[in-house]
C-alpha cells in the first residue's frame, strides 16, 4: 500500500494543525505503519519512505482529479460556509496555520508498504 508518512519528526504544532484541518487525521512514521500492519497479521514487511515536494504532490493530485467531482465538492462546501456555524468555526481555526506548515514537505512524504498475509 502507498500511504502518507512522516519522513522526519514534525513539530508538535504542525501535527496538531493538520489533525484539526483534516478531521482528526493522524499520519504515522514508517515504523508506525509497520507496527500497525504487523499487528493486523502481515509478515515479511518491507517499508520504504520517500520524500516529495509540493510541486510533485500537487501534480499527482491534479492527474487523479475528476474535474466534475472537484467542482461538485466546492459547490457543496461554499454554501456550507454561509449556512453552518460549525464550518465557519473550523475555517477560522485553520485560517492561521503555524509557520512550520510552509516547511511541511521537509517532514511529509509517502511510504510504500508490502507484507504477506
Amino acid at each position: 500500500m502507498n500511504e502518507v508518512t512522516w519522513v522526519e519528526t514534525p513539530p508538535p504544532e504542525l501535527v496538531e494543525y493538520l489533525s484539526r484541518a483534516l478531521g482528526q487525521a493522524a499520519f504515522l512514521t514508517p515504523d508506525g505503519w509497520r507496527d500497525l500492519l504487523e499487528g493486523a497479521g502481515l509478515t515479511d514487511m518491507v517499508a520504504r519512505a520517500y520524500r516529495t515536494t509540493a510541486w510533485r504532490q500537487w501534480a499527482n493530485e491534479v492527474k487523479q482529479m475528476n474535474p466534475r467531482d472537484y467542482l461538485g465538492a466546492w459547490g457543496k462546501f461554499l454554501p456550507l460556509m454561509f449556512r453552518d456555524s460549525a464550518v465557519r468555526k473550523w475555517m477560522k481555526e485553520i485560517s492561521v496555520p503555524p509557520r512550520s506548515v510552509f516547511r511541511i514537505f521537509k517532514y511529509f512524504g509517502y511510504g510504500v508498504y508490502v507484507g504477506r498475509k
